[in-house]
């Protein structure tokens, strides 16, 4: 069996990369993002590790859950990430949202959608955090 976890990721509305890959988001537009990168790049070049996960290390990561959402410039970098996660550690869920966009989960109260994707999130870290325990148990 492979190294035990004490944690869970959760992602919502991540940006893994600074491609931009979508053409119907209204949050985000083309310039947005590249604006956004130079500061949190900061000088830094875009194909560091630490800039984005799509370039990391992912084996022993724990188990992991993505929000994506349709209308969102970023939302193929979802799929990437779950394809370069998958490849060397495959407990990465992937959630698309079509019709929602960028950060639509900060709605949650107002738009049922939202209210969703957050108790989406909770399940899968419930359920995460529940084998966790149920490990610690047998194990101690």
């Amino acid at each position: 069996m492979g190294k035990r976890h004490r944690t869970v990721l959760g992602g919502l509305s991540r940006w893994p990369s600074v491609k931009a890959a979508a053409d119907a988001d209204v949050v985000l537009t083309e310039r947005n993002p590249r604006e956004m990168a130079r500061l949190y790049l900061a000088g830094s070049a875009a194909d560091n590790s630490m800039a984005s996960p799509l370039l990391g290390e992912f084996s022993g990561l724990p188990p992991h859950y993505v929000q994506a959402t349709g209308k969102n410039l970023l939302r193929d970098d979802g799929f990437r990430l779950q394809d370069a996660y998958a490849e060397q550690n495959p407990d990465l869920k992937l959630e698309l949202f079509p019709e929602m966009l960028h950060s639509f989960q900060f709605f949650a109260g107002k738009m049922p959608e939202a209210g969703e994707a957050i108790l989406k999130t909770a399940a899968f870290l419930e359920e995460k955090y529940a084998v966790l325990r149920r490990r610690d148990k047998t194990a101690g």
